[in-house]
């Protein structure tokens, strides 16, 4: 399962067109500001346009649960804060 600290920018960048848009261009300035391991981040960096299609792709890109994706889009930080 993915740390929270992954979902969590996976979450917002679901939500938020801006974010999304920086972490495919730019994933590695995105994830100098996080704490992933060095799979998530190799995860992340793999992410495409086409991954956030539904919430199902994203989810099965990333190895995490829709359930998880969805309960992490309610974390505060996930809402509030931008990447």
């Amino acid at each position: 399962m993915p740390s929270e600290e992954m979902l969590i920018i996976v979450g917002h960048s679901w939500q938020c067109r801006d974010c999304r848009r920086k972490l495919l261009d730019d994933p590695d300035r995105i994830l100098s500001r996080h704490r992933v391991s060095e799979e998530e981040a190799a995860l992340l960096r793999q992410l495409t346009e086409e991954d956030f299609s539904s919430i199902s792709s994203l989810a099965q890109a990333i190895g995490a649960s829709i359930s998880d994706l969805y309960g992490i889009m309610n974390h505060p930080r996930c809402r509030l804060r931008h990447i």
